[in-house]
């Protein structure tokens, strides 16, 4: 009991204004009832007469002193009219008419509402304020809720503390309503100096709405009726009353909260004192300190059934809220949810953990379940990486047979041409497009199975022979080039022109332009750290749909056997070699321009002291093993079964150790997946996954299922290791 009255202290303490206002609006919301005052109360809507788009250019003035006056013939008791001055429509002499035949209607008064703005207010402004018969209410707004409350719940009482508002006086005093004294006023609250209370809102066209065209105004007799608007341009508090927190957030005009709808609001709040009573400070404190205790009792009585206390819990919070609500629906009081939801909540943060500490007895016996599905789990990764492993050989499948198309092509033109004479060009074609094509098929086999080096490509050699070739091929075309002829890139020779040929052919199969000569530019150039290869042509241009996915694969555009692989190869292939490549394109054609790092940019990465290097073919040592890891001691394991074995001598201290797992041996039984399997279950320890195949979904779910690292074989020579202090 004393832990309940004391956090109940703690957290009437705590500022919870957002949730003590959503808490009233829901609590509103659900208990909204039916308007008491039908037959004393009817609001007449005059949106419908307003001229221009959405009612935007107002209302005749002489249409609306018509309307009032055949009002008026109906006696109604009193006619309160709530318009804003920009919705009157007319000259200075309409509107002063306006004014001079409103006095003649006994019972009528200009309603202005309290902090409108000044040339919106009837009170304020000429002609209207010259009208005899003014009355207006004071409202307030929460602030606290960030732009939240704008049509406000909260209507001020006194702005004294001591005796009713003035103008809410004058407005009782029209509305025929009888104030009891301010101090017999319940469930009041103080906010600075002034007495506030929160406004009972009834549910939604409860109150008689009368259409005015035709007019059909013979209920209105001895009623009060208030005249306004219902629309976007209205002299208006918000769109739905319910809407402060979305509840009903409706943007149809037909559901907004008219100032007609306000004013009926505060009559029938006044008149039947059914206002939201603010529960006190005592009672807040009591209804949470026995929550809180029953909240208590429920942990100690199920500390041995965490479930049915979590059931049992949550039950209890609903009854709390039920009983809130019950509360607010018969006797109109808002008792604090807020507060006893977070302290609920905070019992069982603080409860829960402990009692499923319970539960973990239970360890072993899953313990057997768990393993049973680990090796079902295995089985299924093995599947996958065979599954990503024929992925991959297709793809270097369609790899090569894209990039000799090109070579093939020269061979078989070659071919036609030797029967009967074979020239020096064509001699020289054959031999250069056979180089190229044995060179492409080795470069490409050898980025998938070996580790590649870094090769400095003379940019000049390399462009000049892909020219001869191309001019043999298409004589039609012109061929620019302006390239320094020492001008070197960081690039193997044959990855380089795999690259430019792709290209170039693009620029050359793009569909013609009418009148203009076919000629293709190629440009390199260098500064401080990096090479710029340009590849320029004159076509038509690439569209804008094309050029946002253009580097995608199965991406193509303008040709007719376009099979959408060689510009994605391109980028797969630059990447490899921290290359990139943009296009740009207008109506004069497409360029294509690829940036080199002019030097190695070798990147670190921390070993630990220990590290075990998984491996067959031993290609790692003459990379892991440099002077910068001199002080890292490294050991070989080219067989599963030595590798688990060693994995038992990590389990002793798994912070000083770094695994590196080639996923791919040649047994088709074991992969790298059986050696991660085990260490895996070792906490602490860093692991490093050597693959080509990170690229493929199922891999890159492998990989964030046990939380490692990767990079493939042909990033080792850009790698910097050493230890990690």
């Amino acid at each position: 009991m004393f832990f309940s009255v004391l956090a109940a202290f703690a957290l009437l303490a705590i500022k919870m204004d957002f949730l003590d206002s959503l808490n009233l609006d829901f609590n509103g919301f659900l208990a909204a009832e039916s308007y008491p005052l039908g037959e004393e109360v009817a609001e007449v809507i005059l949106s419908s007469h307003k001229a221009g788009h959405n009612g935007d250019e107002g209302l005749a003035s002489g249409d609306v002193i018509q309307i009032l006056k055949d009002i008026a013939k109906e006696q109604p008791r009193t006619i309160i009219l709530a318009l804003g001055t920009p919705e009157l429509r007319g000259s200075d002499q309409d509107l002063a008419r306006f004014v001079r035949e409103s006095e003649q209607i006994p019972n009528l008064f200009y309603y202005s509402r309290w902090g409108e703005p000044s040339h919106r207010a009837l009170n304020n402004t000429e002609p209207f304020s010259n009208f005899g018969r003014q009355v207006g209410s004071k409202y307030a707004i929460d602030t606290k809720l960030g732009g939240k409350d704008n049509k406000s719940r909260r209507l001020v009482l006194s702005m004294n503390g001591v005796d009713y508002d003035d103008e809410l006086v004058g407005l009782a005093k029209v509305l025929n309503l009888p104030l009891p004294p301010l101090e017999q006023m319940p469930g009041t609250f103080k906010l600075f100096n002034s007495i506030q209370v929160y406004m009972r809102l009834y549910s939604e066209q409860s109150v008689a709405s009368l259409a005015v065209d035709p007019p059909h105004f013979e209920s209105l007799k001895g009623k009060i009726v208030f005249v306004g608007t219902r629309d976007a341009h209205s002299s208006l508090l918000g769109i739905h009353p319910f809407s402060r927190f979305d509840f009903f957030a409706d943007q149809n005009t037909d559901h907004y909260f008219s100032e007609p709808s306000y004013l009926a609001t505060v009559y029938g709040n006044l008149k039947t004192l059914s206002y939201v009573k603010s529960a006190g400070a005592t009672t807040n404190q009591l209804w949470l300190v026995g929550i809180l205790y029953v909240q208590l009792l429920l942990l100690w009585f199920f500390s041995k059934r965490p479930i049915r206390y979590l059931a049992f819990s949550f039950g209890a919070l609903v009854l709390t809220w039920s009983f809130g609500l019950m509360v607010f629906t018969f006797l109109g009081v808002l008792v604090d949810f807020s507060r006893a939801a977070l302290g609920t909540m905070v019992i069982q943060y603080l409860g829960i953990p402990v009692l499923f500490l319970r539960f973990l007895r239970r360890a072993d016996r899953a313990k057997l379940e768990q393993d049973r599905l680990n090796e079902q789990q295995k089985i299924k990764n093995k599947f996958v990486l065979q599954s990503a492993r024929a992925d991959a050989s297709l793809k270097i499948a369609a790899k090569i047979s894209h990039d000799i198309r090109n070579p093939l092509m020269a061979l078989q033109m070659a071919t036609k041409f030797i029967k009967g004479q074979v020239s020096e060009d064509l001699e020289s074609l054959l031999r250069e497009s056979t180089l190229r094509l044995q060179g492409i098929a080795d470069s490409t086999l050898n980025s998938y199975k070996e580790v590649s080096s870094a090769e400095r490509t003379n940019l000049a050699e390399s462009i000049q022979e892909l020219i001869v070739t191309f001019q043999h091929l298409y004589p039609a075309c012109l061929f620019e080039t302006d390239i320094d002829a020492d001008l070197k890139c960081l690039m193997p020779k044959y990855s380089l022109q795999r690259c430019l040929s792709n290209l170039m052919t693009n620029a050359i199969e793009a569909p013609p332009v009418f009148g203009r000569i076919r000629r293709v530019m190629l440009s390199g150039k260098a500064d401080a750290d990096s090479v710029t290869m340009e590849v320029r042509d004159n076509g038509p241009g690439i569209s804008s749909e094309i050029l946002g996915r253009l580097f995608q694969e199965r991406a193509t555009y303008g040709k007719r056997s376009g099979t959408g692989l060689g510009l994605f190869q391109v980028k797969e292939e630059l990447d490899i070699y921290g290359g990139v490549i943009t296009v740009s394109s207008s109506e004069e054609g497409a360029v294509f321009r690829i940036v080199l790092p002019l030097r190695s940019r070798r990147v670190p990465f921390l070993l630990s002291k220990y590290v075990l290097v998984f491996e067959e073919d031993g290609d790692l040592r003459r990379y892991l093993e440099t002077p910068e890891t001199s002080d890292i001691i490294f050991t070989y394991c080219q067989s599963l079964k030595e590798a688990e074995t060693q994995a038992e001598r990590i389990k002793m201290n798994p912070h000083d150790w770094t695994v590196l797992i080639d996923l791919s041996l040649n047994s088709d039984n074991e992969t790298g997946l059986d050696l991660l399997e085990k260490i895996d279950k070792i906490k602490g320890v860093k692991t490093v996954l050597l693959t080509s195949l990170s690229t493929f979904p199922e891999m890159k779910a492998l990989l964030d299922q046990y939380r490692v690292s990767c990079f493939s074989k042909s990033q080792l020579p850009y790698l910097i290791f050493s230890l990690r202090k």
